[in-house]
């Protein structure tokens, strides 16, 4: 994603900027953008785990599937959509690194993805709201797949 050291390809929290080099620096007279920048409600950078701008799995659990569940407990549908040219992450960032759910000592991967870690929320969330309410109310939940 760089030529000559240079940066290509940035991500924002909500854009992406993609560098034209074939448009110079100082192209008086060209009409051709050298910077393109393209509009998204988020947009996530797992390119390069150094990075300042990096996020994790938990990241963008924190940042979008917080939301969605928070959404989904007041009562609202919610969906996720991955959309994206093949082999840019898409189902990594809703599964995750599915061959190791758990770690070796037994605790949920740091690699799952959205969709485990907006189910085990969901799950969690409803057990802490069934054991303050008592027994004698029940929780009737319908997910769909």
């Amino acid at each position: 994603m760089a030529e000559k050291g240079k940066p290509v390809v940035s991500v924002k929290e909500d854009y992406v900027a993609v560098t034209n080099l074939k448009v110079p620096e100082h192209a008086e007279g060209d009409s051709r953008e050298r910077i393109r920048r393209f509009a998204f409600d988020l947009c996530f950078d797992s390119s390069s785990p150094g990075s300042p701008e990096y996020a994790s799995q938990e990241m963008v659990y924190q940042r979008l599937g917080c939301e969605v569940l928070d959404a989904l407990l007041s009562g609202y549908n919610a969906c996720v959509l991955a959309y994206g040219q093949s082999g840019s992450g898409k189902t990594y960032t809703m599964a995750g690194e599915t061959a190791e759910s758990v770690d070796k000592q037994g605790e949920p991967s740091p690699l799952r993805g959205l969709t485990p870690r907006i189910c085990e929320g969901l799950f969690a969330r409803l057990r802490a709201s069934c054991s303050s309410a008592g027994p004698e109310k029940a929780a009737a939940l319908k997910v769909k797949v």
